[in-house]
């Protein structure tokens, strides 16, 4: 399974969206703390898309900074928490995060050749019953023959 990655956008709207909920706030309680009007927070935190699932608008500095304020706290605690990582901590994150991934790929491979080697077992097992049951059926058939051979041999005695 492929891992989408939300924008920054959107962990924006999440982080605000979670915000407000935590302090038990509606949009409108929020956009009047903030001074912002209702819509713009809803168009925030929803993210009016267009048709081809893109935003419309992103949130602006002077937006994020009255938000900030109404939480009363700074507007980098709003930001996505790589935001201010340099390129090498950045490669060092997606690294760890494809190594995870790999981790996570080389479990589920060891556990699907498990399933493969029980599932190997039975149909060898089957496959030596099925064996067994063949070979008894012309042993029977063998035998039924050679009854019914007896029994013809037996009236031409008689």
């Amino acid at each position: 399974m492929i891992e989408r990655r939300a924008s920054d956008s959107d962990v924006v709207a999440g982080k605000i969206r979670n915000g407000r909920q935590e302090e038990g706030w509606t949009m409108a309680e929020l956009a009047e703390r903030s001074g912002l009007s209702r819509d713009v927070i809803s168009d925030i935190e929803n993210g009016r898309r267009d048709r081809h699932g893109m935003r419309r608008r992103d949130i602006t500095v002077d937006e994020l900074m009255a938000i900030a304020r109404a939480f009363n706290m700074q507007a980098a605690g709003l930001l996505p928490a790589d935001a201010y990582l340099s390129k090498q901590e950045m490669r060092e994150k997606d690294i760890l995060r494809s190594e995870r991934m790999i981790g996570i790929l080389e479990r589920e491979i060891a556990q699907q050749e498990g399933e493969i080697s029980v599932l190997s077992y039975k149909l060898d097992n089957t496959r030596d019953r099925l064996m067994f049951f063949q070979d008894r059926i012309v042993r029977l058939r063998a035998a039924g023959w050679a009854s019914q051979k007896l029994g013809r041999d037996v009236e031409e005695l008689d």
